[in-house]
């Protein structure tokens, strides 16, 4: 921190940046460049300029905050602030790092509760203005990605598996192969009962699937073995296929039935795309707002190192 500098930093029109807020926010930046590993020739005078310019911009943020209509109650400032408390109670070193940052202090929270909040208003005000444009970008983004909204054909599969490695003496190998077959031989009463299938799994299969009662969901081609997957595929539904047997152990298939290929329509991932390309849209939106209003207003920086005409409107 600059030895030479006063209780006020800066100035943006007649709002004042004081020396404290300078000091808190260099620990903060400080404590992000050490966290982010950052290399250590970024200078003193660097770091200082971007908590200027961060400290300035959260002033004009307000301004452009008070052209939207953006207010921010008392009320919500303290329910930021107690899922603050609360985040920080479940995690030790959260806290430990916000309180080296210099953020534990009341009146500090207050105002980092303020100027998220803000900010998060901004954005609500921004989007509901550009609603249109974003359904636009969104119809775009829909007509150059359609293979990414392309439901392929599928087929429901289950399975068991009784393990029984190429390792195995042959001994254990036959009992597990008589395991097997009994258990086949149930699956096969079940008929078209997936329930009663997703029962023998649970109680017999090896395999990570065993608890989700062997359940694989929807499978597409060239997913299996082509053996494997011609019998899948040539398969009835609620067929149980025979037993198959590899290296590892034996498997038993159940087939459900077989989803067509289908190409999901915008307005059914309308809502999906659009909570992927919203923030960059609205990013560029702050951004020109922010250099819109900087131009207009009184900007005058106290700090000596990087003194700087003040800016009229």
């Amino acid at each position: 921190m600059p030895t030479n500098v006063g209780a006020v930093v800066a100035k943006v029109n007649e709002s004042v940046i004081t020396r404290d807020e300078l000091e808190a926010k260099l620990r903060e930046l400080e404590l992000q460049i050490t966290a982010a590993g950052l290399p250590e020739s970024i200078t003193h005078e660097e770091i200082l300029k971007t908590a200027i310019d961060q400290l300035v911009e959260a002033k004009i943020r307000k301004v452009l905050a008070t052209q939207l209509k953006v207010e921010v109650s008392a009320a919500a400032i303290e329910a930021w602030r107690a899922d603050l408390h609360a985040r920080m109670e479940r995690s030790p070193s959260f806290k430990a790092f916000l309180c080296r940052a210099g953020k534990c202090e009341a009146e500090t929270q207050r105002r980092d509760a303020e100027d998220a909040l803000t900010m998060d208003g901004i954005m609500a005000e921004l989007r509901q203005r550009a609603q249109a444009e974003i359904r636009d970008a969104a119809r775009d983004y829909y007509e150059r990605h359609k293979k990414e909204y392309l439901e392929r054909e599928a087929v429901e599969v289950w399975r068991i598996f009784v393990r029984a490695p190429g390792t195995m003496i042959q001994r254990d190998r036959d009992i597990a192969k008589a395991r097997a077959e009994t258990v086949h031989t149930s699956a096969l009463r079940t008929k078209g009962d997936a329930k009663r299938f997703e029962d023998l799994a649970r109680s017999h299969s090896a395999d990570g699937r065993g608890a989700q009662g062997g359940y694989l969901g929807w499978v597409s081609r060239a997913t299996f073995p082509k053996a494997l997957e011609d019998q899948i595929w040539n398969a009835k539904p609620n067929t149980i296929l025979p037993l198959v047997e590899d290296g590892e152990g034996y498997w038993i298939y159940r087939v459900g039935k077989v989803r067509p290929e289908r190409q999901h329509p915008f307005a059914e991932v309308e809502a999906q795309i659009v909570e992927r390309i919203y923030t960059p849209i609205l990013t560029k939106k702050l951004e020109a707002e922010i250099e819109r209003l900087r131009g207009q207003q009184k900007i005058e920086i106290l700090v000596p190192e990087l003194v700087r005409r003040p800016t009229e409107r």
